[in-house]
């Protein structure tokens, strides 16, 4: 996903790369959060990642080292998510096991 003119992608870590540098590494991030499977969505300046415990978490990517701005686990119980959440209308949608879960967007 791009955002703040950078790529990023979920590989253990989140990962910031510069298009314009060879898809150089310009920022990382560490966290459980990052271990396994993620999708993303990328405004201009705000990353959306979902993992697979089913957890949100929102980015700040205008800092060179994109920022938490908030979390929110959708379950707490343990089901992996492994799709993509789908955003229709003013909502966003996510699959958890066989319950399906929408969040208005206002």
């Amino acid at each position: 996903m791009a955002s703040e003119e950078r790529l990023f992608g979920i590989w253990n870590e989140l990962y910031g790369l510069d298009p314009d540098q060879e898809l150089k590494t310009v920022a990382a991030i560490s966290d459980d959060s990052f271990a396994g499977y993620g999708s993303l969505i990328a405004t201009d300046s705000r990353l959306l990642a979902l993992n697979d415990d089913g957890e949100f978490l929102l980015l700040d990517t205008e800092p060179e080292i994109p920022e938490f701005l908030s979390r929110l686990k959708l379950q707490e119980n343990r089901v992996q998510v492994l799709l993509h959440p789908a955003i229709a209308g003013d909502a966003i949608y996510v699959r958890l096991g066989n319950n399906l879960v929408k969040l208005g967007l206002q």
